[in-house]
């Protein structure tokens, strides 16, 4: 009984030591250009925040949901859902040169070592036609190579 009270009152007198302006959170981008248009978008609306060793960004608790809201922007313009990545060249080129044919309106997005092409909601049907259509031709040569 001793130990609860105990407990009780050093948490009742610690919540007097912290206010919620001192509680922070933090999240990180681990591609450097995620990162830094990440930051650049906070300082764009002048929220407040730092970066530690590690390469977090560190802001107040109370700026979480303008913080997260611009997270979820990033996310969007980065990883956008409409998107593919492929493991060939040429599959790109493929993808490209159908969307082009189609009138298919797409974006190209690099980061690090990765390249991706995205597309608008609306045209999600139609783009997943052409992905198909490439991931099929794909597998085709496959089949012809281990065939050989």
């Amino acid at each position: 009984m001793r130990s609860a009270l105990l407990v009780f009152l050093g948490c009742y007198y610690l919540s007097f030591c912290t206010s919620s302006e001192d509680l922070e959170e933090s999240f990180v981008f681990h591609e450097p250009q995620v990162q830094k248009y990440f930051i650049s978008r906070l300082d764009e609306e002048q929220l407040p925040y730092r970066i530690s060793d590690d390469g977090q960004v560190w802001y107040p608790y109370s700026k979480k949901s303008q913080v997260g809201s611009i997270r979820q922007e990033v996310l969007k313009e980065y990883y956008p859902v409409n998107s593919v990545e492929f493991t060939q060249e040429w599959q790109y080129e493929e993808t490209i040169r159908q969307f082009e044919e189609r009138g298919i309106n797409y974006r190209l997005i690099e980061v690090g070592e990765s390249k991706k092409i995205a597309w608008t909601v609306e045209e999600d049907d139609e783009a997943r036609e052409v992905i198909i259509y490439v991931g099929d031709k794909y597998r085709r040569q496959l089949t012809e190579k281990y065939e050989e």
